[in-house]
This record gives structure tokens, sequence and C-alpha cells, in this order.
């Protein structure tokens, strides 16, 4: 029995020392990685790869810096993290943005929707999913996942296109809802107000939506569109 925990002893110190060993590699390549062109980073990755080659990390990594010009290596690069942990929702993203750069939508939707099994607050899983669903004319879920990505992620893009999309859908309140925060955000927009004129016209608010399309035209007088709204 001594024996046997000594040996699984000296084992877990081998693990231990060789995964040391690796960070320290790792964090010594970083300062030369961010300046390196990916060419030259790829080449230092896959040294450093052939070294730890059960390093999810740098499949992840090399997964990532292909992906714009290799897309095969990179597919390869993030199957190899998800064969050592299936549960990584950025490779099962990143097969994803392959598929869709491929427009192999149906493939990319099954990538994105583990993506966010894994991790459901995922903003650009969620985002991309939309997409997916916009091409295929879902749009009631394509809002649903933008409402989620607006709710994680304060930024004016989502009310821009919760906007526009619900208007498509003809939910006007809940337009109204987004114009609102979009021109909370950004109150200078002409767009914006030119957007909420026209969804004050669809809920019967005729002398607030004028008002709107006056604030479009001080922003930017030569906004043709609203003169014709107006």
């Amino acid at each position: 029995t001594v024996s046997l925990q000594t040996n699984y002893s000296l084992q877990s110190w081998a693990c231990y020392s060789k995964q040391m060993s690796y960070l320290v590699a790792l964090a010594a390549l970083e300062p030369f990685l961010q300046q390196a062109s990916p060419a030259e980073a790829r080449a230092q990755l896959l040294a450093l790869l052939a070294e730890y080659p059960h390093e999810p990390e740098l499949h992840y990594r090399l997964g990532v810096l292909c992906q714009a010009q290799n897309w095969p290596e990179a597919q390869n690069h993030y199957q190899a993290v998800l064969a050592r942990l299936p549960a990584h929702a950025p490779s099962w993203f990143g097969l994803g943005f392959l598929a869709f750069r491929q427009a192999a939508y149906p493939r990319a939707e099954d990538y994105f929707r583990q993506a966010l099994r894994f991790q459901p607050d995922f903003v650009l899983a969620l985002d991309y999913l939309a997409q997916v669903c916009l091409l295929k004319e879902a749009l009631s879920e394509a809002v649903e996942l933008w409402e989620r990505c607006a709710q994680l992620q304060k930024e004016p893009r989502w009310h821009t296109k919760l906007t526009l999309y619900y208007q498509k859908l003809k939910r006007w309140s809940d337009a109204y809802r987004h114009v609102q925060a979009w021109l909370a955000a950004a109150p200078d927009n002409a767009d914006a107000y030119n957007e909420a004129g026209l969804i004050l016209i669809q809920l019967r608010q005729p002398e607030a939506a004028r008002r709107a399309f006056e604030q479009a035209l001080q922003r930017a007088p030569e906004f043709a569109e609203v003169w014709t709204n107006l």
C-alpha cells in the first residue's frame, strides 16, 4: 500500500511539475505573441504544442488564430479542445462561427446551441444564433435572443436592432421601449428620433411623432426621409 501511494504521489508531482513548466513556458511566450504576426504566433504555438500536446488552451488559441484563413486547421483545434473539455463553450462557438462563415447554417445553429447549453450568458453565441434565426425567418426567436443580449450587455446596438426588428413584427410598444433606450444612450442620433416618430405614428400619437421628427431634423437638417415622414 505504501508503495502504491508513493507511486501515485510521484505521478501527481510529475503532472503538477509538467503543468507548471507549461505555464511558465506560455507566460514567457506571451510578450512575443502580443506583437507577432499571425504566422509567427502560429509557429510558436505549434512548437509549444509539440512539447505539451495535451494542453487544450494551446489548441483553442490556435483555433482562434487559424479561423480567419485556415478553416480546416481551426476546426481540428476546436475539436481537440472538445475531446478533452466537452463543455468548453468557446470551442463550440468557434465551430459554429466556422460553419456560419461557410453558410452551413443548420450546423452552425447546432454548435451555437451547444455553446449556450454550457454557457447561457455567452453574448456572442446569442447574437450569432439570432442571426441564424433571422436567416431562416424565425424573427420572433431572433428578437428573444437579442433581448437576452440587451439584458447581459449594456450596449446601444442591441436597442437599435430590437427597435428595427420589433417594427417588422408590428410590436410597436416593444419597439418604442427600445427606441427610448437607444435615445437614452445616443441622445443626438437623428436615426433614432426618426424611428421614434415612425413608431409613434403606429401608436396613434401624431403630435409626439411630429416632435420626434423635428428633433431628428434639428440634428440632421438634410435627412430626406424625415421630411417625407413629417
